[in-house]
């Protein structure tokens, strides 16, 4: 029985480690934009944040479908529409000056 549930626990574990994490870099006038700005994705009424660091930045988010992406940065807002699927999902933007956010 314990093997049973081992391998239960091994097949299942590598899918919840992906699904629903969106992840990516964002870009501003040609370079990454490193620590000091925030995301936050809005999913489902929910919200879910995460800081930027050197590495980019990384999102759980359980809700599936259309969600509404924003960063803060120095004080400015910048917003896409994104979507949410059950697996991991990259998004590379440009910060736009006009508040935009375009995808690499």
């Amino acid at each position: 029985m314990k093997t049973l549930a081992l391998l239960v626990v091994i097949l299942v574990f590598p899918a919840v480690v992906y699904a629903g994490n969106i992840y990516g870099t964002l870009w501003l006038n040609g370079k990454p934009v490193g620590q000091g700005a925030q995301v936050a994705v809005t999913c489902g009424g929910r919200q879910h944040a995460a800081q930027v660091d050197n590495n980019g930045y990384r999102v759980f988010v359980p809700e599936k479908g259309r969600c509404n992406f924003s960063v803060t940065l120095a004080g400015r807002a910048y917003q896409a529409e994104i979507a949410s699927y059950d697996g991991a999902v990259k998004y590379d933007f440009d910060l736009v000056p006009n508040g935009s956010l375009r995808r690499r």
